[in-house]
C-alpha cells in the first residue's frame, strides 16, 4: 500500500505556522510528501529544505493574488500539490499547515486503510462485471473516468442516456418488483431544504439533467457475479419490454 501526503506552505515562518510538526506528524504514515511552496517573503523553502528527509518532495510554485475571494488560490495551490502525487498512490492524505496528526492515531488508521483498500478492490471487481453485461445496452452510458480519478464504487451509478425522471422512476419500480433495490443516484443541493436559502442562482442544469437520468445499482463487497448478472439482465429486460 503506497500513501501519498501533500501540503502547502508559504511565508510560514513569518506567519509562525507549525509545517515542521504538520509533515513529522503523517511522515510514519505517508511514503511520500508532495509540498507545493509558493514564492515566499521568508526562509520557506530553505526552512523546509532543511528537514532534509528524503520523504519529502518539494514543488516550487507562485501564488495569483487576484484569486484570494473564497479561497480559490489556496484551492489551486492544493491541486498543484495533489497532481504531483506518485500516480501509483492508493491513498492521498492532505494536512493543512496549521495541522496535526495524533501518533496514536496512525497504527488504528493504517490497518483501516488496508482493509477499506481490500473493501475497494471487491467493488472494482463488481464494477467490471457490471461493465461487462451492460456495455452493449445502447440506452445506457456508463460512467468512465480519467486519469487522475479512481472511483471507490460506494454505488455504480449508470445514466439513461435519453432519460427523464419518468423513465428513472419506472426503472427504479421495475426493479423493485423483481426484487432488486436501486435509488436515483442524487438530490441537486439547491434542491435540498437546507440549502436552498444558499443559492440565488436556480438554473444547474447538469445537476437537474443527472439527478433525473441517473440510478446507483447496489455494489457491496460481497455481491456475487450472479447476483449483478442478474440485475444486468433485469436492467436489460426493461429496455427491451419499454422498447425506448
Amino acid at each position: 500500500m503506497f500513501i501519498s501526503g501533500f501540503t502547502i506552505a508559504r511565508n510560514v515562518v513569518k506567519a509562525d505556522y507549525p509545517i515542521r510538526e504538520a509533515i513529522y506528524s503523517i511522515l510514519p504514515l505517508c511514503d511520500e510528501i508532495i509540498v507545493a511552496i509558493g514564492k515566499s517573503e521568508d526562509d520557506t523553502l530553505a526552512y523546509i529544505k532543511s528537514f532534509n528527509e528524503p520523504k519529502i518532495k518539494i514543488i516550487e510554485t507562485i501564488w495569483d493574488d487576484n484569486l484570494r475571494d473564497g479561497g480559490k488560490v489556496l484551492a489551486l495551490e492544493t491541486d498543484k500539490a495533489k497532481f504531483t502525487i506518485n500516480p501509483k498512490a492508493d491513498w492521498c492524505l492532505y494536512i493543512q499547515a496549521d495541522e496535526c496528526l495524533d501518533d496514536r492515531s496512525i497504527a488504528g488508521l493504517k490497518l483501516q486503510l488496508e482493509k477499506y483498500k481490500e473493501i475497494i478492490k471487491k467493488k472494482l471487481v463488481a464494477a467490471n462485471i457490471y461493465d461487462f453485461y451492460l456495455k452493449d445496452n445502447k440506452n445506457l452510458k456508463l460512467i468512465k473516468l480519467n486519469k487522475n480519478y479512481r472511483n471507490s464504487y460506494w454505488v455504480y451509478i449508470i445514466e439513461i442516456i435519453k432519460g427523464t425522471p419518468i423513465i428513472r422512476n419506472k426503472i427504479i419500480s421495475f426493479l423493485e418488483k423483481n426484487g432488486i433495490e436501486v435509488r436515483r443516484s442524487f438530490y441537486p443541493l439547491h434542491s435540498m431544504q437546507p440549502y436552498k436559502n444558499f443559492f440565488k442562482k436556480k438554473d444547474f442544469t447538469i445537476s437537474i439533467q443527472k439527478s433525473g437520468n441517473c440510478i446507483c445499482l447496489p455494489c457491496w463487497p460481497g455481491l456475487r457475479k450472479e447476483q449483478i448478472q442478474r440485475i444486468s439482465k433485469t436492467i436489460n429486460k426493461f429496455f427491451v419490454k419499454t422498447n425506448l
